[in-house]
């Protein structure tokens, strides 16, 4: 996993607070996550960007502000209100944003398919599907196979 140059953040948090939330949500995060957001709560990298290919085969873009564990930090951008989309629409603990876009799409990680390594999915705020119980659901599209690929995919957008 690469060095984030880092922009802004609101310092540290004990890798215990990050490590209970996981462990009430009932899953383990990645040990590289838990360190970097450790020391760089609420992290807004220099190194924003990732592209991705949606589902219809066409590459997109997005950026990523990393949801903090302070609540009361200067940002309200909190894993507290943002990790578990458990409305009806969400997944929720198979499902747990960590980042959200400057669109309101959400970075997650996806517990459905490899409990103890997550992957790493852009779930759309916006689009939605009917799944096989007809429940309606946000769509989401792979980014990453894990966490470490996530951050060696991000980069800086010169523009």
């Amino acid at each position: 996993m690469k060095k984030l140059n880092i922009w802004r953040d609101e310092g540290k948090v004990f890798a215990s607070i990050i490590e209970k939330f996981a462990e009430n949500l009932g899953v383990t995060f990645p040990r590289s996550y838990i360190y970097l957001i450790s020391e760089h709560d609420y992290l807004y990298p220099e190194e924003d960007c990732f592209i991705f290919i949606d589902n219809n085969k066409n590459t997109d873009d997005r950026n990523i502000l990393f949801l903090g564990y302070k609540k009361d930090a200067s940002c309200h951008e909190n894993i507290y209100t943002y990790s578990c989309i458990d409305d009806e629409y969400g997944y929720g603990n198979q499902v747990v944003a960590f980042g959200i876009s400057a669109n309101g799409d959400y970075i997650c990680f996806d517990y459905r398919k490899n409990s103890s390594n997550p992957s790493i999915v852009l779930m759309y705020h916006d689009e939605f599907y009917e799944d096989e119980l007809g429940n309606t659901k946000m769509i989401t599209v792979p980014i990453a196979p894990d966490f470490d690929s996530f951050i060696d995919k991000l980069y800086q957008d010169v523009d």
